[in-house]
């Protein structure tokens, strides 16, 4: 049986023919052209769906590392959304259950577990004071060179933890950082740094210069010494003290994962 859509094409095909044959057209190419054309998304769509997918277990060099950080600690509980980095503060903001949510810094529990393999009793530190990274001509970070020449320190420049390396664990760097009793960490371009964390993460002291405020250390209200602090003294207390309200403040094992609800 002939369907209405096969008899007009048809029809028209005779009337066509019968008026002038020149214009005389197979039926499939009727068919084809009377296809309807596909409808490109706007680009604002788009955008929006791009947002929305999940990152990569292994993200591109262009992602911060405070992005992979808080992606791979939001998977750790099972949770996921557009994520917005704000590099100026080390904050992340999330869109869970209809509304944005801002976290400070957070680090993913297997970075944690990774670091604390390495930890050794105050007694068995070799390493007075450390500092690994890039020092370059900065006048930030001039005052770190100043611990150079004593034997029990451990001052490296070195650009390991750039790149594609940043996201990979470096276990040299935090074996030394867990043999030291205090870390230096100098702000670079944004008033706050990794290496803050870390050392309180190892069970380190941090060093700031007095001139330079970090943002997670005066937030979190953490112990630290200034650079012109004569002899600082390791102190059980304050390192307990630092890594519990660490644990409680920059992971999702404390208060920051009742906010995802």
């Amino acid at each position: 049986m002939m369907n209405d859509f096969t008899g007009n094409v048809q029809a028209t095909q005779q009337f066509v023919s019968l008026s002038n044959p020149i214009f005389e057209l197979p039926i499939k190419e009727i068919v084809k052209t009377e296809e309807p054309k596909e409808i490109e998304e706007p680009k604002e769509i788009k955008k929006e769906i791009k947002e929305t997918i999940p990152k990569k277990q292994f993200p591109s060099r262009k992602q911060h590392l405070q992005e992979f950080f808080f992606t791979n600690a939001l998977r750790e509980v099972r949770k996921r959304g557009p994520i917005k980095t704000n590099h100026a503060t080390s904050q992340c903001t999330v869109y869970l259950n209809r509304s944005y949510k801002t976290f400070p810094l957070i680090f993913p529990m297997k970075r944690v577990k990774q670091i604390k393999k390495y930890w050794k009793n105050i007694e068995d530190r070799s390493v007075a004071f450390f500092f690994r990274g890039v020092i370059g001509k900065k006048p930030r970070k001039q005052w770190v060179k100043l611990f150079k020449d004593d034997v029990n320190n451990s001052i490296t420049e070195s650009n390991q933890g750039r790149g594609q390396n940043k996201y990979n664990f470096d276990t040299f760097y935090f074996q030394t950082m867990c043999n030291s009793k205090f870390v230096l960490a100098p702000i670079d371009v944004f008033p706050w740094s990794y290496r803050f964390l870390e050392a309180i993460m190892c069970r380190c002291i941090p060093i700031l210069h007095r001139r330079q405020h970090d943002l997670n250390a005066t937030a979190g209200d953490f112990h630290y010494y200034t650079n012109d602090e004569p002899n600082p003294v390791w102190r059980e207390d304050w390192v307990e003290d630092n890594y519990a309200k660490f644990l409680e403040i920059h992971t999702f094992s404390g208060k920051q994962k009742a906010k995802l609800r």
